[in-house]
């Protein structure tokens, strides 16, 4: 199964400041793939703590693709790219191809009323200018070019998308979508218990060790515990099988 990781890179999120919902949006789009979020990150905008952070990603964690969320705008505050040319050991470069397609973007923007001017000024080309060697990714919504980026041991392939949700959704489905390799997909089964969670924990353990291939979580709601098994569908329904049986005498209230 391929391994994919999230690295989100914003101090708006760090500050409280932004509610993030790239990465759960991401983790509904690639489970019915067979792809498995792995790892969700949050770093900081300060160049040493990106740096570190997209090498643990690319060299570290035994991941297959990395999606960085944030960082790409106009300005000084915005270092994704630096941070990944860094880690990477690489230069950052302004390809002729990725000037004119901002200079598109900015003739536009102008005639719109968008942009002062129809030529880009240096926060505008500040976004062209991607890790030597990597491959664009087109924004079809802002400004923003995103970079496919390969490195690491394995190697892992990284995609550094916008942290705007809808610039970050529309990227992932037109660039990164059609380049992750699909499997057999993730299956989640549900049971829901009328019961407290600890009278459980010896039927939780052996159904864990009897499916190790299966994610097994017990979840306590208002009166009631969702048991959540995630695997192939076979298997996280056998599971689920098997605690319904053992669970029978929970599964309608206990009356008052």
């Amino acid at each position: 199964m391929k391994r994919i990781g999230v690295l989100v890179i914003a101090d708006e999120v760090l500050g409280g400041h932004v509610h993030e919902s790239n990465s759960h949006w991401l983790a509904q789009q690639v489970k019915p793939m067979g792809v498995k979020l792995a790892r969700v990150e949050t770093c900081s905008d300060d160049l040493p703590d990106i740096v570190a952070s997209v090498r643990r990603f690319l060299f570290d964690l035994d991941l297959d693709y990395v999606v960085t969320s944030g960082g790409l705008g106009p300005t000084p505050d915005d270092r994704t790219m630096e941070g990944v040319a860094k880690a990477v050991g690489a230069p950052l470069v302004a390809t002729a191809a990725n000037v004119a397609w901002m200079r598109e973007r900015c003739r536009v923007g102008h005639q719109l009323g968008y942009f002062q001017s129809s030529e880009p000024n240096e926060g505008l080309l500040k976004m062209t200018r991607l890790p030597e060697g990597s491959d664009a990714m087109p924004n079809d919504i802002g400004t923003a070019l995103g970079a496919i980026v390969t490195a690491g041991p394995r190697p892992t392939v990284l995609f550094t998308l916008p942290g705007v949700p809808h610039e970050f959704m529309k990227m992932f489905e037109q660039s990164v979508r059609p380049r992750l390799k699909a499997g057999t997909p993730i299956h989640s089964e549900e049971l829901i218990l009328y019961s407290e969670e600890s009278r459980w924990f010896e039927t939780l353990g052996r159904l864990e060790t009897a499916y190790p291939d299966v994610v097994l979580g017990s979840y306590p709601e208002r009166g009631r515990i969702l048991i959540r098994a995630t695997g192939t569908e076979a298997r996280a329904k056998a599971l689920i099988a098997e605690m319904r049986a053992a669970a029978a005498a929970y599964l309608t209230p206990r009356p008052r």
